[in-house]
């Protein structure tokens, strides 16, 4: 059955097709049946608001297809993006685990199916399931470790070409062809830099053949020169 978007309805985590690198879905049958007891499932569209910033964090999303991208918004319009999850994530985990309210907003980038999941009913099956217990524990550390890489990357990489190059070669994980649905306003966001910056830069790595976008597709074409210029080498000062 598919939606609206063209995505599947996934009623039963255990018959689903999607299956989710790093995820849940390869959790043991029990531990499954037990998740699909806890879980809501819906669908949204591009650009939805999941949760915003201040709200009360009374359940945790986990994201099963599409990503989203967690940001705060100063008075000024100005923006700041934490990060872009991906299918596997759990979404508002540690601020529903504190009882606090949400640090960000989550706004889908495409359409998505997502699970929510009510604290209390995620604590329970905490303390029931070794399994979950330790797919959420790796998240929360994969958290600070994010947190960690973005500050470093942030810290170390002075120069537009360094943060670019840098951010699409970790992006890219490893892939010679990515859909890149970010807009240049958004990656600046990411990377501390000016929308124009942005633009500027990844006609430079295009120029230098570094890189070929067709759409939404963007393909490595030199690895090793992305990996260079990521390290301040090939005199990449912009």
């Amino acid at each position: 059955m598919k939606t609206p978007y063209g995505l599947p309805v996934i009623a039963d985590c255990i018959g689903c097709k999607v299956k989710v690198k790093d995820g849940l879905c390869d959790l043991p049958e029990t531990s499954l049946r037990e998740w699909n007891q806890i879980r809501q499932n819906s669908v949204y569209p591009a650009h939805a608001l999941l949760f915003v910033e201040d709200q009360p964090a009374q359940s945790v999303i986990f994201l099963c297809v599409g990503q989203v991208k967690l940001y705060s918004a100063a008075p000024d319009g100005t923006t700041i993006i934490y990060r872009i999850c991906n299918p596997g994530e759990f979404l508002g985990l540690s601020e529903a685990l504190k009882r606090t309210s949400y640090q960000t907003i989550a706004e889908t980038l495409e359409p998505c199916v997502v699970n929510h999941i009510r604290i209390d009913d995620l604590e329970k099956l905490i303390r029931r399931s070794p399994e979950i217990a330790t797919r959420v524990t790796r998240q929360l550390s994969g958290e600070v470790q994010a947190m960690r890489h973005q500050l470093r990357e942030l810290r170390f990489h002075d120069t537009a070409i360094e943060r670019l190059a840098s951010f699409l070669a970790a992006w890219s994980k490893g892939d010679e062809r990515l859909s890149l649905r970010l807009t240049h306003e958004e990656i600046a966001d990411m990377l501390g830099l000016a929308r124009e910056t942005v633009t500027r830069t990844m006609r430079e790595l295009k120029d230098r053949n570094v890189i070929r976008i067709t759409g939404h597709l963007l393909t490595i074409v030199n690895r090793e020169a992305l990996h260079d210029l990521s390290n301040g080498c090939l005199n990449g000062q912009v």
